[in-house]
C-alpha cells in the first residue's frame, strides 16, 4: 500500500501522498454535465446553460494563471502559498474557468459571481488509519 507513496513535509505538516498518476494536462469544455474520475480526484461539474452564457472549461495540470479576489488580481501561485496548499498538490487541483476568468478551484475557492455552475469534488487518498495519522487535506 505504501510502496510508491511519498512522505512530504509542507508548512510544518507531514503529508503521505499516494502514488497518484497525474491526469494529462488538458482543457475540457463543459456543457451540461461532466465527470472526471482519475487517480488523484473525482470531480463532477454541472452547468445550467439557461443561467450560464459563457463557456465553462475545466483546466487540468496548469496553474500559471491569476485569480480575481474582490477585484484584485493575484497570481494563483501566491494564492496557493497563502492558503498553505502544498506544492505537490498544486498541479493536481483542477481549475474551472468561466469565459477567460478562473471562477472555481474545487475545495478552495468559488468566485462570488458564479451562477449556474455546481460541482462536487474530493481528493482520492489513502484510507485513514485508526489512529488518525493520515488526515484529509481539504475539509
Amino acid at each position: 500500500v505504501f510502496a510508491k507513496s511519498q512522505l512530504l513535509r509542507s508548512a510544518q505538516r507531514l503529508i503521505l501522498l499516494p502514488d497518484w498518476q497525474l491526469p494529462e494536462a488538458e482543457n475540457i469544455a463543459v456543457s451540461g454535465n461532466c465527470v472526471i474520475d482519475c487517480a488523484a480526484f473525482h470531480l463532477a461539474v454541472s452547468v445550467d446553460n439557461s443561467q450560464q452564457e459563457q463557456a465553462v472549461t475545466i483546466v487540468i495540470g496548469d496553474y500559471d494563471t491569476s485569480i480575481d479576489l474582490r477585484g484584485q488580481p493575484r497570481a494563483l501561485k501566491k494564492f496557493y502559498k497563502e492558503l498553505a496548499v502544498p506544492e505537490c498538490l498544486r498541479k493536481v487541483l483542477p481549475l474551472i474557468f468561466i469565459g477567460e476568468n478562473l471562477a472555481i478551484i474545487p475545495g478552495l475557492f468559488k468566485h462570488e459571481s458564479v451562477v449556474g455552475v455546481d460541482y462536487s469534488f474530493h481528493m482520492n487518498r489513502l484510507t485513514p488509519c485508526d489512529d488518525g495519522f493520515i488526515e484529509e487535506i481539504f475539509r
